[in-house]
């Protein structure tokens, strides 16, 4: 499938809306199909990652009365959708995965310019938008059951918001995240322990965290 084509027909777009008002509606499957959809249009394409991010940013496209979000639409659309349905294990899977598609940069296409990745990615670390997404990592690494999927994306989401020493420091405490992490190392399936050595290497920018690690 060429996912530029997608962008270009105006696909990714409307999914993302399609995505607004299925939420507004609380309807599960059409939201989770949305978020699968978001994934895989967005996975390793920078240009997807910047429309999805930006479908609701003009402002002829909102009511200004309503209580709508308009910048950034994709990732405070996910973000609400995994407060909704914050018991839901199948959506809290789906909407983390569509949450890094946006901000990974995994394009092999490289420009001159910053990679709308990162700059997706520094919503996620500001100071008014860390709190819940750190809370909904936390949250989501308390569910059960804990399929392999949903720890897989629980910790690779828990990697990206692993950025400055103070917040490393405090996702590392033993009262945090530490244990998930230390568990998913023993478990038998390889993209787990991936993805527990992936946010093991990001605890390590810490000098107090490292040296606590190599004890």
């Amino acid at each position: 499938v060429n996912r530029a084509c997608l962008r270009e027909t105006g696909v990714l777009t409307a999914t993302v809306k399609m995505l607004k008002k299925a939420l507004d509606v609380k309807d599960e499957e059409t939201v989770l199909a949305g978020c699968i959809a978001i994934s895989a249009m967005c996975t390793a394409n920078d240009a997807n990652k910047q429309v999805a991010a930006q479908v609701f940013e003009e402002k002829t496209l909102i009511d200004d009365s309503a209580d709508e979000k308009p910048l950034h639409g994709a990732i405070f659309l996910l973000l609400d959708i995994l407060e909704a349905f914050s018991e839901s294990v199948h959506l809290q899977t789906e909407a983390m995965a569509a949450l890094r598609s946006l901000v990974v940069d995994d394009d092999p296409r490289k420009s001159e310019c910053m990679p709308s990745a990162l700059e997706n990615r520094e919503v996620l670390l500001s100071e008014e938008i860390y709190p819940k997404v750190q809370a909904i990592v936390k949250s989501a690494s308390k569910m059960t059951p804990q399929p392999m999927k949903l720890t897989e994306q629980t910790l690779l989401l828990l990697r990206e918001i692993a950025r400055g020493q103070e917040r490393i420091q405090e996702l590392a405490k033993p009262s945090q995240m530490m244990p998930y992490v230390r568990k998913a190392l023993a478990s038998s399936e390889a993209r787990v322990v991936r993805a527990a050595l992936a946010v093991l290497r990001a605890f390590a920018f810490s000098e107090d965290v490292r040296d606590e690690l190599s004890l």
